[in-house]
């Protein structure tokens, strides 16, 4: 069992989030069902209230799932919501940049890149690319992602000035680089597989997907390599109520995908689970596999049974390429790993009056954990709108808006 950081101790619950957004020591993020800007500093551990997101309710799931802080600017990226919301830290204001082509699928945004004036965000919705232009606040142009039409596309990676793209259907990969603006699709060998995760490190892809495996394919060499040699004690959790047992170590292919990503960091590759029970780190060189197993985050049955979202983790940040950021769904509590000691902790997160006021007043604020996980599980049987209501006349005071200009 990897080590305990003497710092660690029994926490509250963190707010529920998808990933972060890094400067030094601070962070900026998004209520995954709570719609507001958060920030934390990770000198202080204490957790603040930004802003709350202007035409939204104040609970509802994962409207927006990211965001981006450019200077004094907040970039809100959508995920169920056809908008992007730009928050002017000084000033406490908001500005909304519309985009086209949106109004029958859910643009899901997930993975952006940042790279000088330009912030490019990948969406699973509309199969594109958004570029948008970070010094005159307007979108610049969208970029269509070359799928078959049958094709899906899975978890991206972004490295230096390109984005690689993953097809669920077909053994693909779609490189998008970001000073050509152009695409390039590059075919591998068939893996009865159904690809989720990509990542590209040194002249290598690294890919997972269903099965018991992960895959290396080697771009000058043409060179395919499949890992397997997992240890004794990987397995998949019963998510989905297909097995016999809570674990099952036998069975070669998981009924959903088995990691939710996998990236880079130290000496290590990390594959980071979705409905695997253990995190495996992966040594770059000799591609030798190891449990990373981290102490009160193994599931029973019935918190699988109940539980709202089926997976395991969050990847919330990555830093000064050694720390691991993750938010485990079972626990609502931020997990680092410490890549280099092989260590982990619990983040002690501290909630300033900021975060409370957002739910004076509010019904379910006695009855929901602290990250709105609670919620989440209610949410189809709880009327919302009285507290929604109440939140509103709070939200009034923090921000107006500003619409973007026609001209």
């Amino acid at each position: 069992m990897e080590k305990r950081a003497e710092t660690d101790r029994d926490i509250d619950n963190c707010i529920w989030s998808d990933e972060w957004w890094l400067e030094g020591d601070e962070a900026w993020f998004i209520g995954m069902d709570i719609n507001a800007v958060f920030h934390y500093d990770f000198a202080t551990n204490q957790c603040s209230l930004v802003a709350r997101i202007p035409q939204n309710k104040l609970q509802a799931y994962r409207k927006y799932s990211r965001c981006i802080k450019n200077g004094n600017e907040i970039y809100c990226i959508p995920y169920n919501q056809k908008n992007i919301w730009v928050y002017f830290l000084e000033e406490k204001l908001w500005k909304e940049l519309v985009l086209d082509n949106c109004g029958k699928k859910s643009l899901m945004c997930m993975k952006y890149l940042k790279k000088d004036d330009s912030l490019y965000i990948i969406s699973h919705g509309l199969n594109q690319i958004i570029e948008v232009d970070l010094k005159n606040k307007v979108i610049r142009d969208y970029y269509d992602i070359p799928l078959e039409e049958t094709e899906e596309i899975g978890i991206n990676s972004i490295i230096d000035n390109r984005i690689y793209i993953i097809s669920f259907s077909n053994t693909k990969i779609y490189q998008f680089d970001c000073v050509t603006k152009e695409f390039e699709k590059e075919e591998l060998p068939y893996i009865n597989d159904q690809m989720f995760t990509v990542y590209y490190h040194e002249g290598k892809y690294w890919l997972s997907g269903k099965k018991k495996k992960v895959y290396t394919w080697d771009k000058q060499k043409k060179e395919l390599k499949v890992l397997e040699q997992f240890p004794p004690n990987f397995g998949f959790y019963n998510f989905e109520g297909k097995y016999s047992e809570t674990v099952n170590y036998e069975t070669s292919e998981c009924e959903n995908h088995i990691f939710v990503d996998i990236i880079s960091v130290g000496n290590y590759m990390w594959c980071i689970p979705y409905q695997a029970n253990n995190i495996i780190r992966i040594d770059i060189k000799t591609f030798e596999m190891f449990s990373f197993e981290i102490e009160g985050e193994d599931e029973t049955q019935p918190e699988l049974d109940n539980r709202a979202v089926k997976y395991k983790y969050l990847v919330e940040y990555i830093r000064e390429n050694r720390y691991i950021g993750l938010y485990s769904i079972k626990n609502e509590q931020i997990i680092e790993i410490d890549c280099k000691e092989l260590s982990w902790k619990r983040l002690q997160y501290k909630l300033d009056d900021s975060y409370f006021k957002l739910f004076e007043g509010n019904p379910l604020f006695e009855n929901r954990k602290m990250s709105g996980f609670l919620f989440c599980r209610k949410r189809n049987i709880i009327d919302v709108q009285e507290a929604d209501n109440t939140a509103k006349s709070i939200g009034s005071k923090i921000y107006y808006t500003m619409k973007e200009s026609k001209d």
